[in-house]
């Protein structure tokens, strides 16, 4: 019949579980991995439109909200930029975006990762 954890509720089985089984155990602890997973590690990309700024940001909405604010890590490969994160929240956060040279009009993506496991 199997058991779970007491954390996170993994199943798994016990000794007295039918071998024949195993591939029945198996799927439910690999989707249980894959939705607390999918749940504590977020990421993406978003779109930041700077229009002859230096600085602007856009809203990020988590696809799943955390159950305790993340900590977010944001970059961007657009050299002359700066990324950053601002008011992280359970639901969302800001993605920055700043040009240290100076205003300009250009759209910036902005990178992001987000995760709950610290």
């Amino acid at each position: 019949m199997g058991s779970t954890t007491p954390k996170y509720g993994i199943p798994y089985p016990l000794g007295t579980d039918r071998v024949m089984d195993g591939d029945n155990a198996m799927q439910s602890l690999a989707q249980k991995v894959e939705d607390l997973l999918s749940k504590r590690f977020q990421a993406g990309v978003i779109t930041v439109n700077l229009n002859n700024q230096n600085y602007n940001f856009a809203t990020v909405i988590f696809p799943f909200a955390f159950t305790k604010v993340p900590r977010v890590t944001v970059g961007s490969s657009a050299g002359d930029f700066v990324a950053s994160a601002l008011n992280p929240q359970t639901t969302g956060f800001d993605a920055g975006a700043f040009r240290p040279a100076g205003p300009i009009t250009y759209t910036v993506n902005v990178q992001w990762i987000a995760t709950d496991l610290y």
